[in-house]
């Protein structure tokens, strides 16, 4: 019988590692908390660093950020990657009622915006992010971009608007795309994990309060980090995306919408 199991965790942790050429989101970003007997599966531009201190906060009861520094580095918070795990604890965390599943998503439109707004045409860098590395790597996502505009002879290949992102990504094949904009589903896996709650950044308060409840924890001290900036109205969704970039956009990620009920368009005033 636990050979079963160990087969079926070995099959599921291959099928996620398929869905992307970045081996290391599933070591890193599929989190769990022992102590709350939590699992979290990470997904980039959705708030993911406060969760990942939240969760550090839960796992090591400590509420001092710099103590924690880091929220990407599992050496920091107290938690672990299920491949970090043996089959047979994975299995409980994946397939089992001894854990409580979760993860949050948000309108794709906003992450889009936002990904492009912090990643591409600006840098957005957090205290503790390791500044030298983070600029190597906005400068390979620009080159990326620039160099495909001059293949395609697009004009002003050193300029890279919103519209030119749009295009760029919605040409990759979902397995290349930088996890700040890939598909949220191909990060959260939920044809492949049943969840107990799959939140919503919209809703960060409440349904991250929801998941204290679960663990019985008080989120008075978290009272703070709960407030999240706002997300993009739909006004300024109107200035980024045409209509016509709209139903590209729709279309090369219709996955995420579906799966995670979304409005497919935008309310055009």
């Amino acid at each position: 019988m636990q050979e079963l199991k160990n087969t079926k965790v070995q099959q599921t942790i291959q099928k996620m590692r398929l869905k992307s050429r970045h081996q290391d989101s599933i070591d890193n970003e599929l989190l769990v908390c022992q102590r709350h007997k939590l699992f979290y599966a990470a997904c980039s531009k959705s708030a993911c660093s406060t969760i990942k201190y939240l969760l550090s906060c839960l796992a090591t009861n400590r509420q001092d950020q710099q103590e924690i520094r880091s929220p990407h580095n599992k050496k920091n918070t107290g938690l672990l990657g299920i491949t970090d795990l043996t089959p047979e604890n994975a299995h409980q965390v994946l397939f089992t009622h001894n854990y409580y599943r979760f993860a949050f998503v948000r309108n794709p439109f906003d992450r889009v915006i936002s990904c492009f707004s912090n990643r591409i045409d600006k840098l957005g860098l957090e205290a503790y992010d390791d500044e030298r590395l983070a600029i190597i790597q906005h400068q390979e996502r620009r080159l990326h971009i620039t160099q495909w505009k001059k293949a395609g002879k697009k004009t002003s290949p050193e300029t890279i608007t919103f519209a030119d992102f749009i295009d760029y990504i919605c040409e990759q094949n979902p397995k290349n795309m930088d996890r700040h904009w890939a598909l949220q589903s191909n990060c959260i896996h939920p044809d492949l994990i049943k969840y107990d709650h799959i939140g919503r950044i919209e809703n960060f308060a409440d349904d991250f309060n929801h998941i204290l409840k679960v663990v019985k924890t008080n989120g008075g001290a978290f009272e703070n980090k709960l407030k999240l900036n706002p997300s993009s109205s739909e006004k300024k969704r109107e200035e980024f995306f045409t209509t016509a970039l709209e139903k590209k956009f729709f279309e090369k990620f219709k996955d995420d919408f579906v799966a995670f009920d979304y409005p497919h368009r935008l309310e055009r005033r």
